[in-house]
């Protein structure tokens, strides 16, 4: 077998996948263009051995179909990945610096508002007080990293009524105190 000489068509149906990959899915925003494009045809160069002709797709079609495979994969990890870092747990010894969004273990723990025993409310019980399509919204937009404009699309509404109802969302945790925790929402 010879050294692998990759076309220029190749990098170009890898970067349509990219950019359609991407504008549905903000997710994948947190990787570099070129990176992902990269990625896509490392994968690609992998996996190109197994294209067989006489099922009836051409070479270009079935590198767009492996891409897609690829990205949708990719989509799920990241998004396993960010719920699972929603949900972990964070030392109370361990300061949070709110302008970078990092925490450092070098800094003790500093109080905060949910110190105060009136703002201690668990964040779960003030979503038990949205009504269901807010709740959806707001999983939408935590657990999915969708923007106010693939909400609306989502949900098959204009996305003015996202930001319509993200206003009362907000206005229901500020009436249990916990207006900064929707600061950056």
């Amino acid at each position: 077998m010879g050294q692998y000489q990759g076309g220029s068509w190749e990098i170009a149906i890898a970067k349509k996948r990219v950019e359609k990959w991407r504008s549905k899915w903000a997710i994948l925003k947190v990787d570099d263009f070129e990176d992902l494009v990269h990625d896509c045809l490392v994968y690609w160069y992998q996996e190109r051995n197994s294209y067989d002709p006489s099922r009836g797709a051409s070479e270009k079609t079935f590198m767009a179909g492996v891409l897609e495979k690829y990205l949708s994969h990719k989509k799920d990890a990241l998004l396993a990945k960010k719920r699972k870092a929603f949900f972990e747990a964070k030392s109370l010894d361990e300061f949070f610096d709110e302008d970078n969004e990092s925490s450092s273990e070098n800094h003790k723990y500093e109080p905060s508002i949910f110190d105060d025993p009136k703002t201690s409310i668990d964040v779960s019980v003030v979503i038990q007080k949205l009504e269901p399509h807010q709740k959806e919204i707001c999983r939408l937009i935590q657990g999915e990293g969708m923007s106010f404009h693939q909400i609306g699309k989502h949900l098959g509404k204009h996305h003015s009524y996202v930001y319509r109802e993200v206003e009362r969302i907000k206005e229901v945790f500020e009436q249990e105190g916990l207006k900064d925790y929707l600061k950056n929402f």
